[in-house]
């Protein structure tokens, strides 16, 4: 649906549908005003700084809101799949990381899409030196995957010697380490401040880690954190307010979405 020019009839509450006849199911709506207003709300979260959010796109998929958001300023993204990628770089992002890591075939698509759109710079997600093989010759970014204790993806955080060894083999393979992502969307059911204090104890050893790269002589360029759940959460950690690196935060939900079913 066409979410600028779609007037579908509404009972009296402003979101509520009155009469879905006139509407294909099923249907998304979205609700442009309430989409605008969680973009700029997060900005001014971020001290109207664009380039400090990272947003997962996985939650719309939808190139209209993507646009929204490239249109704000906002120009480094999230994805998971091939389909999400390709929609980012077609409304206009600049900086993509596909956020899980891959192999195979999904690799060798991922590959071809970088080939062919050399203006955007793409990264991808490794935890292990068996997946550096995937990307030699590519040109693309990486980005060192750290488990926070959600245990499904990443090097521990407790086990920096592991993250700096796998640092030095992505320069020994001729990649470009571009730095850190640590998802902890595993704390989103907790009350906010033992959410926040759980948090702050992994971006503490998320730091160690930066630290220990650091005595290394490697540097960290980036350091992505949080999705929506712990937004409040990094943003109130103050280490990543005065740190020597980019640091970028991926809430994604900026969407409101309801589905209409006939």
């Amino acid at each position: 649906m066409n979410i600028d020019n779609a007037t579908p009839a509404f009972s009296t509450h402003p979101y509520e549908v009155r009469d879905t006849k006139d509407i294909l199911s099923p249907a998304l709506l979205i609700f442009r005003d309430l989409v605008l207003a969680n973009i700029e709300t997060t900005l001014r979260l971020l001290n109207h700084n664009p380039d400090r959010w990272r947003p997962h796109v996985k939650t719309a998929k939808l190139g209209h809101v993507t646009r929204m958001l490239t249109a704000r300023g906002v120009t480094a993204f999230k994805c998971a799949t091939s389909l999400e990628l390709l929609t980012a770089i077609r409304a206009g992002a600049r900086d993509v990381l596909v956020a899980y890591p891959a192999m195979g075939a999904n690799a060798i698509r991922f590959r071809e899409i970088s080939a062919h759109h050399p203006q955007v710079a793409i990264s991808v997600l490794v935890d292990d030196a068996c997946q550096l093989e995937s990307w030699a010759g590519a040109g693309l970014g990486i980005f060192i995957d750290i488990n926070p204790g959600m245990n499904r993806t990443g090097v521990g955080q407790d086990r920096p010697a592991e993250v700096v060894k796998l640092a030095e083999l992505i320069h020994r393979a001729g990649l470009e380490f571009r730095g850190l992502h640590y998802y902890d969307g595993h704390l989103g059911g907790m009350a906010l401040p033992e959410r926040e204090a759980q948090a702050h104890a992994g971006y503490d050893q998320l730091m160690r880690i930066v630290e220990t790269l650091q005595a290394e002589n490697i540097p960290v360029r980036e350091l992505i954190t949080a999705g929506t759940p712990t937004f409040p959460c990094t943003l109130s950690f103050q280490k990543f307010h005065r740190a020597g690196f980019v640091h970028r935060a991926s809430p994604g939900s900026s969407v409101h979405e309801s589905w209409v079913c006939q």
